[in-house]
């Protein structure tokens, strides 16, 4: 017959407890496994047994990892490229629905009028690309990593490879592929949405959304990190976005946010990203038409700075939010990093008497 050789060896060193007999004899089989492993015990180089007059290495030190970093670089990169160019189906999924929102927003707002409730579209149209990408982008990345973390930690503990190398080849492997959705979501929706036609604001436009996308994806990482397991993730996650989102510029002006909430916008990618895109959208812009009850009450907005003004946004360039967001981006990383390298799980090391080598120590223990 033929036998898992694992199997087989577990099979010898068990104990049978179905009868005295077996028992009797299942014990003298190990006693004499352990008594010629002893006798005929010698070191192998290549499994890392220390001898007991060899100095200890102090654990994290560099000669615990088998290969430098730039190898180990080299080797995590490879596998995250090739994960994820294997598995085409996550990636088809994300244009799709890039496509199929983008054709949504299109149609939702296509045709508006540069007026006062063209104004207020405009604003809304905004606020869904923010949302629909910062929500779909942290989700996606956070589903994954979450999973993925638990292997990671296992190899972690293993001395595997460090963390740096494993978290760089993960963003520069991964972060191209995961920003082929949100590219096509703004090649389409721009210009059915019909939003300021020049060619600096459509780029301009593209690099925010991007921006947002990266700071999405990177809160989403930053959550998995500090979470201990998936279902930790999925609960914290939730809470986390709808606060952003509140102080997000769109529900709450920045003038009534309570000054001992005020350092929470700070903190919102979504707050940098729309703030960039309605002064990317209105600044500079002039013959807005005033009509119904707007023109009777002196309530209306002509020109891109009054709309700013009314959100208060005035005063800004298109590039102190984007600054912002690049910042915010770090900060997150920083925090992600710091976590997958100090929240590892803790093992108890083994622990052997000097001189005394594993196989003696686990001979005195009648559990085998």
């Amino acid at each position: 017959e033929e036998f898992n050789p694992a199997d087989f060896y577990l099979d010898l060193i068990s104990l049978d407890t179905r009868s005295p007999e077996a028992e009797a004899k299942t014990r003298d089989r190990i006693e004499v496994l352990a008594r010629n492993c002893k006798t005929n015990q010698e070191p192998i180089p290549s499994l890392g047994m220390a001898s007991a007059s060899e100095p200890e290495v102090s654990k994290g030190a560099a000669s615990d990892y088998r290969a430098g970093k730039l190898h180990q670089f080299r080797v995590l990169f490879g596998r995250a490229l090739t994960q994820i160019t294997r598995d085409k189906i996550p990636l088809m999924i994300s244009v799709f629905t890039a496509v199929f929102f983008a054709l949504i927003v299109g149609m939702l707002y296509m045709h508006m009028d540069k007026n006062q409730r063209g104004i207020q579209d405009r604003m809304g149209a905004l606020f869904f690309v923010v949302v629909n990408n910062a929500f779909g982008q942290m989700f996606a990345i956070l589903n994954v990593f979450s999973k993925e973390k638990l292997i990671v930690q296992r190899e972690f503990a293993a001395r595997a490879y460090n963390t740096w190398p494993y978290y760089v080849s993960k963003l520069v492997a991964e972060q191209p592929f995961r920003l082929i959705g949100p590219l096509v979501f703004c090649c389409i929706a721009y210009p059915i949405i019909g939003l300021n036609g020049a060619w600096d604001r459509f780029l301009v436009f593209v690099l925010i959304v991007l921006l947002l996308a990266i700071a999405a994806q990177t809160l989403g990482i930053f959550l998995g990190s500090i979470s201990k397991n998936e279902e930790i993730a999925a609960n914290v996650s939730p809470l986390a976005t709808v606060i952003l989102l509140l102080f997000g510029g769109f529900y709450v002006n920045k003038d009534t946010i309570p000054p001992a909430l005020n350092w929470i916008e700070y903190l919102s990618h979504i707050q940098w990203a729309f703030t960039a895109l309605c002064v990317n959208e209105f600044k500079g812009q002039e013959g807005w038409k005033c009509d119904g009850f707007e023109s009777e009450s002196n309530l209306c907005d002509v020109t891109g700075e009054q709309i700013l003004h009314r959100l208060s946004m005035d005063g800004q360039t298109v590039w102190e939010p984007i600054i912002s967001q690049i910042l915010l981006i770090c900060l997150l990383h920083c925090g992600a990093y710091w976590s997958l390298c100090k929240l590892q799980p803790k093992f108890k090391p083994l622990e052997t008497k000097k001189g005394v080598s594993p196989v003696k120590a686990v001979k005195g223990s009648d559990r085998v």
